[in-house]
């Protein structure tokens, strides 16, 4: 007997109606850290595409961006090119990658107590998680070995942050900080300080010891990977000694 149309597509969304609950009931009784990527993409497209197939979809995004970390640092438009994406399922895909960062920041805002200065890089880590563009933050030390807040400084259009000195210091004043520490990275992929790093450490650092705020590190971050400019000869003379138990960072691999 043969099947119509209409009862090839009445069956086929029940099956995946079911597969749908089945992903969920698992994701729910065993969380998603040993999903495969495409389960994991799948189960995500759930929610913008809330009745298609979204498992052939998630192959299509993996075969074309290699990775599922490739298919959300993905731009808007290199999505809509892949058939079964459209403008919305794009927009929440890239959106995940900064929802993630807003999450660990709020995280770590509350007042958090160090032994070394290195302690630091796990609250600015994720900070530059899938990030294009350069951008520069402070952390603002309070007394009795605490971190304060962590500000965005200024971002930049993709390989520069301008210097914006006077929010730095204005930020450091109306915190009653005791000590600052800069962070940026280098979307290129370095994590070394070029010349322009050594300039803008330097003024910063003259410009915070006239209010009698130490400069305590500045980190470039860049591929999981981050460089204190503390360990450079050259940037020896711009920090203070606050918070600092140890003489040297080596230039450390996060991954």
């Amino acid at each position: 007997m043969k099947t119509s149309r209409n009862e090839k597509q009445s069956v086929s969304a029940v099956d995946h109606s079911g597969h749908r609950k089945r992903l969920r009931k698992r994701a729910a009784m065993e969380g998603i850290a040993h999903f495969e990527p495409h389960n994991l993409l799948e189960l995500l497209l759930f929610y913008p595409i809330p009745r298609a197939d979204t498992n052939d979809t998630a192959h299509r995004l993996l075969d074309t961006f290699g990775s599922f970390s490739a298919v959300l640092d993905a731009s808007c438009e290199d999505l809509k090119r892949v058939h079964g994406v459209g403008a919305e399922t794009a927009q929440f895909l890239t959106m995940l990658p900064e929802v993630f960062r807003i999450y660990l920041k709020d995280k770590e805002d509350s007042p958090k107590k160090m032994k070394h200065v290195e302690e630091i890089t796990q609250v600015l880590m994720p900070l530059f998680v899938g990030q294009k563009r350069e951008v520069l933050y402070m952390v603002c030390l309070q007394a009795g070995n605490t971190i304060g807040k962590c500000i965005e400084i200024a971002e930049g259009s993709g390989t520069e942050v301008a210097l914006q000195t006077r929010r730095i210091v204005s930020a450091a004043i109306l915190s009653e900080c005791v000590g600052v520490v800069l962070a940026h990275n280098h979307p290129s992929g370095q994590a070394k300080a070029s010349n322009a790093d050594y300039a803008a450490t330097a003024h910063i650092a003259n410009v915070l010891n006239a209010v009698d705020i130490p400069l305590i590190e500045h980190f470039v971050f860049a591929d999981g990977r981050f460089t204190a400019l503390s360990t450079d000869s050259r940037f020896v003379p711009f920090f203070g000694s606050a918070f600092r138990t140890i003489a040297k960072i080596p230039d450390m691999d996060m991954r």
